[in-house]
């Protein structure tokens, strides 16, 4: 009989078994191969996240108090030498007289930009409508989830609750998705000089710098040494970093919960395997003692029941 036809036969002698066999090794591939899904769609995401916040910034100084930086703050991160380009940024979150809530829910996070460095530095794609172009003309760019649920399109008309009433504004562009801005996705984007009307605020919240090639560490010494306002230092390797640290345990915990249903399939197959090999062995130990059965070398019985071995040897008591 040939292995594959012996093969066949065992498992169709044990079909519960052979069933079970392939259900738990198709269970542990299945969800080894969702778990590299999972990590490469995590780690996907890091990267998009990572861009969207820090575009091709090499440092970001930021405001440590809530007013953020002054004017005289910003102009002197501008000036530093080494600093190649910089897009100072307004950032608020205050709420649209369309939400009638005013819950934490609908609050809107605004950004101010200078359309022309802010986008050096930045990717900010549109939808639908067009860019920003000025700094100064009352309008506004919104994320595609606060179009969505507020009702927003092309043309319509956004009213912002600001520092000293309320700012109009006409929305130009739609952008893909939550935004620049990792968060609820509720964000609307507007020009620096509108945002600083608006909110009262002369300087902006963080400053986005371009440095020249291996100045880092010699930038950050002069603005330590010219800063005369609290302020913190952030480079696009700090959000990857904790990103990536997350991402990390996140597969981890992927793995910790794979781990029983994978070992429980696979040493179900090797249990399995271990008893179909049992039983071959002792198959074959059967096979080897038919066949040495089958030669003329078995036991013979004498007078009085004593046991012989020989093909044709008489017993002592007739040789006498």
């Amino acid at each position: 009989m040939g292995i594959d036809r012996l093969a066949w036969r065992t498992l169709a002698s044990r079909p519960l078994r052979s069933l079970l066999t392939v259900a738990g090794i198709a269970l542990g591939v299945a969800v080894l191969c969702a778990s590299l899904t999972l990590g490469a769609a995590l780690d996907a995401a890091v990267d998009r996240t990572v861009r969207d916040m820090v575009g091709h910034a090499d440092l970001r100084v930021s405001g440590f108090v809530e007013g953020g930086l002054s004017e005289a703050a910003v102009s002197s991160i501008v000036g530093t030498d080494g600093v190649l380009d910089a897009a100072p940024v307004v950032e608020h979150k205050t709420f649209p007289t369309s939400s009638a809530g005013g819950g934490a829910a609908d609050a809107i996070t605004v950004l101010g930009i200078d359309p022309t460095s802010y986008l050096r530095l930045h990717d900010l794609p549109l939808a639908a409508g067009t860019m920003l172009d000025r700094t100064d003309e009352p309008v506004a760019l919104v994320s595609r989830e606060l179009a969505d649920e507020d009702g927003y399109g092309v043309g319509s008309r956004l009213t912002l609750l600001g520092a000293g009433g309320l700012t109009d504004l006409r929305i130009v562009g739609i952008l893909p998705g939550f935004g620049p801005v990792a968060g609820t996705g509720r964000t609307a984007v507007i020009p620096i000089d509108v945002a600083r009307h608006a909110f009262a605020t002369a300087g902006a919240n963080h400053v986005d710098l371009q440095l020249a090639p291996g100045s880092t560490a010699a930038v950050t010494n002069r603005l330590a040494g010219t800063m005369t306002e609290p302020y913190v230092l952030a480079s696009p390797s700090d959000p990857i970093r904790y990103a990536a640290l997350s991402s990390r345990w996140a597969a981890i915990a992927v793995s910790i919960v794979r781990m029983p249903s994978a070992a429980s399939g696979w040493s179900f197959a090797v249990v399995s395997t271990a008893t179909k090999s049992r039983t071959g062995v002792s198959l074959a130990v059967g096979m080897v003692r038919t066949e040495r059965g089958s030669h003329g070398h078995g036991e013979r019985r004498g007078i009085g029941g004593q046991r012989r071995r020989g093909s044709g040897a008489a017993p002592d008591a007739f040789r006498r």
